[in-house]
């Protein structure tokens, strides 16, 4: 189990979110799906970081097999689609 810490929000270029829109939230990771409460809109993306490798989703739960592998300690972009929020599972 360990906190993940998720940015939303639209970027102006590459990995820099619009500071007046960005917004952040944290998750407590384990071995069954945890969802973030934070609402995607349209042209967000998600910044997730965890000092313990996760796994990342929008929308529906997150599982090894069909999201994207976020390594310990690096701070990992995924898109999102408007109307979803993060899922979190322990990788």
């Amino acid at each position: 189990m360990a906190t993940a810490y998720v940015t939303l929000g639209p970027v102006e270029t590459r990995d820099v979110f619009n500071g007046k829109s960005a917004r952040s939230e944290t998750i407590t990771t384990s071995g069954t799906a945890a969802s973030g409460a934070l609402i995607a809109a349209v042209g967000d993306i998600a910044q997730v970081f965890c000092v313990t490798a996760v796994y990342a989703r929008s929308g529906s739960p997150a599982t090894g097999a069909t999201s994207v592998f976020c390594p310990g300690g690096v701070p990992t972009f995924i898109r999102m689609t408007s109307g979803d929020v993060v899922s979190l599972i322990d990788a």
